[in-house]
């Protein structure tokens, strides 16, 4: 029986909420499975922001992100848990999210990646990038895009 894997992106944000419903709602009416992934970011902004630090304090610094987000994830998936699918927590950690998100998937046979979009436009996008769009544009597997909420 065909069983699909519903892998459900956050960045933690209130906007992020309605892709995890919405991925967990097609995994139950799928009678398939579902992920939540967060990808702690350790790109430039943070590479900048470590050369501050000792190796040390940049290694504990990333391992209590890592920790607070798996924290967070278990309680979003307590209270988006629908119809008998309880969605798993994942964290990961990568230089770009969007490319860990892409990896995730690939490496682990999601069937279908769910996403939330912030919509932003204009300069927040060019400046901020589209996390959205990287994963549309590079995934292997269909992309669901959940528009925030107004």
């Amino acid at each position: 029986m065909f069983r699909p894997d519903i892998l459900c992106t956050t960045d933690l944000s209130d906007a992020a909420t309605s892709g995890i419903r919405e991925g967990v709602q097609l995994a139950a009416d799928l009678g398939g499975t579902a992920t939540v992934l967060f990808v702690v970011d350790t790109g430039p902004v943070v590479q900048m922001a470590s050369n501050l630090l000792s190796e040390s304090q940049h290694q504990e610094l990333l391992a209590h992100a890592t920790r607070d987000a798996r924290a967070q994830l278990e309680a979003l998936c307590e209270q988006e848990a629908v119809k008998g699918v309880e969605p798993s927590p994942v964290v990961v950690q990568g230089p770009q999210v969007a490319d860990a998100i892409c990896e995730y998937a690939q490496q682990h046979g999601s069937h279908t990646i769910v996403t939330a979009t912030h919509g932003r436009g204009g300069i927040a996008h060019m400046l901020l990038g589209s996390v959205a769009e990287r994963v549309v544009r590079t995934a292997g597997c269909p992309v669901l895009v959940v528009r925030r909420p107004e």
